[in-house]
Order: structure tokens, then sequence, then C-alpha cells
């Protein structure tokens, strides 16, 4: 087992909200934060973070996805088609929402 001490500026504004941020994490990610930070800036070396594969898994579940799995009662097609996607258009959205916080 390694440790390391870290030290943080207090007079230093972007070293002061790093050190925040790093508080504000559980004690398990913050070595997965500072593991992978350290990873991602080594020369040379492919490094799949684990954001970085769950955008992946995410693209993958969300393409294999049926584009409409709703079923339409035919004597209210007209009222319930339009329903269905403004519907759909919602789930559209909230999704890509959801996807943006990944990034």
């Amino acid at each position: 087992m390694y440790r390391f001490n870290i030290r943080f500026n207090p007079d230093d504004a972007t070293a002061q909200q790093a050190a925040e941020y790093l508080l504000s994490l559980r004690h398990g990610n913050r070595n997965r934060f500072v593991i992978e930070a350290i990873l991602a800036q080594m020369p040379g070396k492919e490094h799949v973070t684990l954001m970085e594969e769950l955008r992946r898994v995410i693209r993958e579940e969300i393409q294999s996805m049926p584009v409409s799995s709703l079923t339409v009662n035919v004597a209210n097609t007209a009222t319930a088609a339009g329903t269905a996607a403004e519907d759909q258009d919602e789930n559209d959205n909230a999704v890509l929402e959801d996807l943006a916080l990944f990034e």
C-alpha cells in the first residue's frame, strides 16, 4: 500500500476548489478519482475511465432499444398517437439530459 500526503495552498482559488471537491467525495471515490486522474495524464497509456465505460454501455443499450414499444388502441389512434409521440419526445429528451450528466 502506498500513502501520499497532498497539500493544497489555501491562497490559491483553484487549489481550494480542488480540495473542496475531493473532500465532498467519499473515501473510496477519492482514491479512484486520484488514480484515474493520474492514469489519464500518463504519456503513452490508454486508460478507459469508469465514466467512459459507462457511456459506452449506455449508448449500446440505448441503440438496442426498440424505437417504439407502445401499444395504441385502434379506436383512439389519433389521440393516442399524438400523446405517444409527445411522450416519446419527452422520454428522448430526458434520456439525452441524463447522458449529458456523464460528459
